[in-house]
C-alpha cells in the first residue's frame, strides 16, 4: 500500500513540473542525403525507399478514454490476450482470470465499437485462447457519454482490431505464429484497397491440445451454528484442452465524400475438453471428527459458437461530414453447450442415491441491435447537437437435461428437463451537446433513457411465468480545460446502471431443503451509480501520465436478505444496499532516452459498503503495474512487465496475494522490419500462481487458495508485407469520446 502512495505521489509531482507545449511523438528519422554546392545535377529521392520510424506511445489517455496500443507495445509479443489486459491502466485481471475495469466488474465488452455477446459471455475462456496481436489496441472508456448503453458499472473494454490510415491502392497483410508451454496459435490478416472499396479480413487458429490448463484450489468452510457439521474442506484440481478458431471480414464502400456504406461479419468457435477434473469433499464436527466423506470425478466438453453480421450508412450533409445522420444494423448469435459426466466415489458415510449422474445444458441468444443518430455542429462548429436512438430485442432459450443412475449408461435413469425462453426489449434515446468556449473550455452533457421490458416463459411450469419493466433516466456532464494541446484538467460527472440479473426476479421459489428456498424480487431496480471524477492530464515529450481523484456513490445496492415463510427461510434480494467508494488511480510515461521507456500505473481506493441490518464491509484496495521497454543494440527489443494486486474488498470478504511478471526480447529483420522474431517468459519462477479469497457471513466463514499454472514460455514470429496503409473505412461506430474535438471529428453511434 505504501508503494502505490509513493508511485502516486511522484506521478502527481512529475506531471506538474510538465512543460505545456511538450509534444506526444518521439521519433528517429533517417534523412535523405544532403545536396552539397557543387552538385553537377539535382538529385531525385525514391519515396519509397525513405523510411520514417516513430516511437509511439503505448499508452495515451484524455481522462475519458484510455487506449493501449498492443501493436506498439514489444512486450505484448507471443501474449494470450488475458495476459496483455494485465498491462492496461485501469484493468485488473485476478487469479481466476475475472477482470474488473476501473475497480468494478461491472462492464461492457465491445469489439470494434459493437457489442458482442459471444465475448462478453464466454471472455474468460476466449481471452486466455486469443493471441493478444490478434488486436492493435485496447481501448478502456471510462465516460462513455450519453451516445452509449447505460449499463456498465466500470465502463467499456473496447478491442480495436484494425486501425485506419490513409492511401493508395494494394494491399498488405500480416502472418504470425507461436508457440510456448501453455498453448500454441497461427493468425493471419490482409487488407486491399481498389478505387473507393476496402476489404479486410483476419482470421486465428489457437489450441492447448498438446499441454493442459491446469489449476487448483482449496477450500474450507466453517459452519458457525452447526455442531456437527461444523467444518468442511474441499480440495479441486482440474484441467482442460481447448480449440478456438475466429475470422472477422469487414468491408467499406464510398462512392462519393458525402455517403459510406459499410458490412462486416465474425465468427467465433471454442471447444473445450474437461479432462481431469476431481473434487475432495469432507465435513468435520465441532471436536474435528470426520463426518463423512466423497470424491465427483468429472469429464466433460465445452461448446461456444458465436457469429455476428454488421451493416451501417453515413449520409453527411457538408464536405466534412460533422452535419450527418447515420443508420446501423447489428445480429448477434451465440449457442453454448455444456455436457458433462459426473461420478461419486469413495464414499465415506456419505449417501449416494445416484452415484452417476449426466447433464446437458444449452443456451442460444439471438439478438438484433438497430441504431440511428445524428449530429449537427451549430455556428462556426464550436458546438455540437447530437440526438439518437437505439432498439435492442433479445431472444434467447435455455434448456437443461439431468439423468441420474446407479452406473454410467444404465437405462433405469431420474431424468428431468427444464426449458426456459427469454424476452428482452430495450428502447433507448439520448440527447447531447458539446461546446468549446475560449479556445480552452470544452463542455460535454448528455441525458440518455433506457426502458427495458423482460418476461421469462417456462415450458413445464407456465404458472412461473412472469415480466418486469424498468426504465433508468442516465445524465452525465464533463467540463474539460485544456492548458495546452496535450495538457487539461478534467471535471465530469455521470451515472451508470446495472440490472439485476433474471435469476435476482424471477420469483419462483426454488426450494433446497425443507427450511432453506430461493426466490427473486420482480420488483428490483437497476442499481444507479453516481460517479464525480477529477483528472489531470499531462503527455510530455520525456514524461507524461495522468491522476484521477474519484468518487462514487450507490445508494440502491442489490443485496441478499431472508424472510420466514413459516418455518422455510427464503432467500431473496431487494435494494437496500449502499456503497461509497474513493479512488485515486494514474498513469505514468518516462521516456528515459529516445530508446527507452518506462510505464508505471496504480491505484489505491477505500471502499464502504452496507447492506441491510447492519451487515456489509469495508477496507482498503490497492494494485500498481510496471512496463519497461528498450530497443538495444543490433535492432534487439528488450521488455520487462508486472504488477500485483494487493486487496481487494467484496460486500462480504476480501482477495488478496496474486501477482504477475514477465520479460520479452525480440529483433526485427528485412526490409522495413517485415520479419519479427521474439521470445517471451512469464512468471517463469513458479509453476503455479494464484491467490486467495474470503467470505464471511453471520453463519459462515470460507476461505479459498486458489492456483493456476501460469509459466509459460513462448517463441513467436510474425511477418507483415505489402504497402497498403489505409484500412476498411468506418461510418462511425467506433467508440469516439474525446468531446475536446467532437466538433471535427466523425463521431460514433456506439452499438
Amino acid at each position: 500500500m505504501t508503494f502505490i502512495v509513493i508511485i502516486l505521489t511522484v506521478l502527481a509531482g512529475c506531471l506538474c513540473c510538465l512543460s505545456s507545449d511538450s509534444a506526444t511523438l518521439q521519433a528517429d528519422t533517417i534523412a535523405p542525403p544532403a545536396l552539397t554546392a557543387d552538385t553537377a545535377e539535382i538529385s531525385t529521392i525514391d519515396l519509397d525507399d525513405l523510411v520514417v520510424t516513430a516511437k509511439k506511445d503505448v499508452v495515451k489517455s484524455d481522462g475519458a478514454k484510455l487506449t493501449y496500443s498492443v501493436k506498439e507495445d514489444d512486450s505484448a509479443k507471443g501474449l494470450t490476450l488475458l495476459d496483455a489486459l494485465r498491462k492496461v491502466p485501469m484493468v485488473t485481471v485476478d487469479a481466476q482470470d475475472n477482470i474488473m475495469i476501473n475497480g468494478s466488474g461491472n462492464f461492457k465488452i465491445y469489439v470494434n465499437g459493437r457489442e458482442d455477446a459471444m465475448m462478453e459471455a464466454n471472455y474468460q475462456r476466449l481471452f486466455k485462447a486469443m493471441p493478444a496481436e490478434s488486436v492493435d489496441n485496447i481501448e478502456v472508456i471510462t465516460e462513455p457519454g450519453a451516445k452509449y448503453d447505460a449499463e456498465g458499472v466500470g465502463g467499456i473494454l473496447n478491442l480495436v482490431t484494425q486501425s485506419t490510415t490513409q492511401r493508395k491502392d494494394g494491399y498488405s497483410g500480416t502472418l504470425g505464429a507461436a508457440v510456448g508451454l501453455n498453448n500454441a496459435y497461427i493468425n493471419a490478416g490482409i487488407n486491399a484497397k481498389a478505387d473507393k472499396f476496402n476489404v479486410s479480413a483476419n482470421a486465428t487458429a489457437a489450441t492447448n491440445y498438446y499441454t493442459k490448463q491446469k489449476s487448483r484450489n482449496h477450500t474450507s468452510t466453517e459452519y458457525f451454528g452447526s455442531d456437527i457439521s461444523h467444518f468442511m474442506e474441499s480440495d479441486i484440481t482440474q484441467a482442460f484442452r481447448y480449440n478456438v478458431q475466429q475470422a472477422d471480414v469487414n468491408m467499406s464502400w464510398e462512392p462519393n465524400a458525402r455517403n459510406l456504406f459499410t458490412w462486416g461479419g465474425s465468427f467465433t468457435n471454442m471447444s473445450a475438453n474437461i479432462t481431469d477434473f476431481v473434487s475432495d469433499n469432507r465435513m468435520y464436527d465441532r471436536n474435528n471428527n470426520l463426518q463423512w466423506a466423497f470424491r465427483n470425478n468429472i469429464c466433460g466438453d465445452l461448446g461456444n459458437l458465436g457469429t455476428s453480421a454488421n451493416a451501417s450508412y453515413r449520409l453527411g450533409f457538408n464536405d466534412a461530414n460533422t452535419h450527418r445522420i447515420i443508420l446501423g444494423y447489428l445480429f448477434n448469435y451465440s449457442r453454448q453447450s455444456v455436457a458433462f459426466d459426473t461420478e461419486t466415489t469413495d464414499a465415506d458415510r456419505y449417501v449416494v442415491e445416484y452415484p452417476w449422474q449426466y447433464t446437458l445444458s444449452r443456451n442460444y441468444i439471438r439478438e438484433h441491435t438497430v441504431q440511428a443518430d445524428y449530429s449537427n455542429p451549430l455556428g462556426d462548429g464550436t458546438h455540437t447537437v447530437d440526438a439518437g436512438f437505439k432498439g435492442v430485442f433479445r431472444r434467447n432459450t435455455a434448456s437443461m437435461h439431468t439423468a441420474d443412475g446407479l452406473v454410467h449408461d444404465m437405462t433405469d435413469k431420474n431424468i428431468t428437463d427444464d426449458n426456459t425462453r427469454q424476452k428482452e426489449d430495450i428502447f433507448a434515446g439520448y440527447l447531447s451537446y458539446t461546446g468549446s468556449f475560449f479556445n480552452k473550455l470544452s463542455v460535454t452533457a448528455g441525458l440518455r433513457y433506457e426502458h427495458t421490458a423482460r418476461r421469462l416463459e417456462f415450458a413445464n411450469k407456465p404458472a412461473d411465468n412472469f415480466s418486469t419493466h424498468l426504465n433508468d433516466w442516465v445524465p452525465n456532464a464533463a467540463l474539460t480545460w485544456q492548458f495546452a494541446p496535450a495538457n487539461n484538467l478534467r471535471l465530469a460527472y455521470q451515472m451508470r446502471i446495472a440490472r439485476p440479473s433474471l435469476s435476482q426476479i424471477n420469483p419462483a421459489v426454488t426450494e433446497f431443503t425443507e427450511y432453506m428456498a430461493q426466490a427473486g424480487n420482480p420488483d428490483l431496480t437497476s442499481e444507479k451509480s453516481n460517479i464525480i471524477s477529477l483528472t489531470y492530464t499531462n503527455f510530455g515529450r520525456v514524461i507524461g501520465g495522468n491522476v484521477t481523484l474519484q468518487h462514487s456513490i450507490v445508494d440502491n445496492c442489490i443485496v441478499s436478505c431472508t424472510y420466514n415463510d413459516g418455518l422455510q427461510l427464503i432467500e431473496s434480494y431487494a435494494n437496500v444496499g449502499r456503497k461509497n467508494a474513493t479512488m485515486l488511480r494514474g498513469y505514468l510515461n518516462w521516456n528515459i532516452t529516445p530508446r527507452m521507456s518506462l510505464g508505471v500505473n496504480g491505484g489505491v481506493s477505500y471502499t464502504d459498503m452496507r447492506g441491510d441490518a447492519g451487515t456489509g464491509n469495508h477496507g482498503w484496495s490497492g494494485n500498481y503495474g510496471i512496463n519497461w521497454n528498450w530497443r538495444g543494440p543490433a535492432g534487439i527489443n528488450f521488455s520487462a512487465y508486472g504488477g500485483q494486486n494487493i486487496h481487494d474488498i467484496t460486500f462480504q470478504g476480501y482477495s488478496s496475494g496474486w501477482y504477475y511478471y514477465g520479460l520479452s526480447i525480440s529483433r526485427s529483420f528485412l526490409k522495413n522490419n517485415a520479419l519479427t522474431v521474439g521470445v517471451t517468459a512469464s512468471n517463469f519462477l513458479q509453476a503455479y500462481s494464484g491467490g486467495k479469497f474470503h467470505t464471511e457471513t453471520e453463519s459462515m466463514r470460507t476461505t479459498t487458495d486458489y492456483r493456476m499454472k501460469s509459466l509459460d514460455v513462448a517463441l513467436n514470429i510474425s511477418w507483415n508485407f505489402g504497402h497498403l496503409k489505409e484500412q476498411v473505412k468506418k461510418t462511425g461506430l467506433d467508440l469516439n469520446t474525446d468531446d475536446t474535438s467532437s466538433a471535427k471529428s466523425q463521431g460514433g453511434i456506439g452499438m
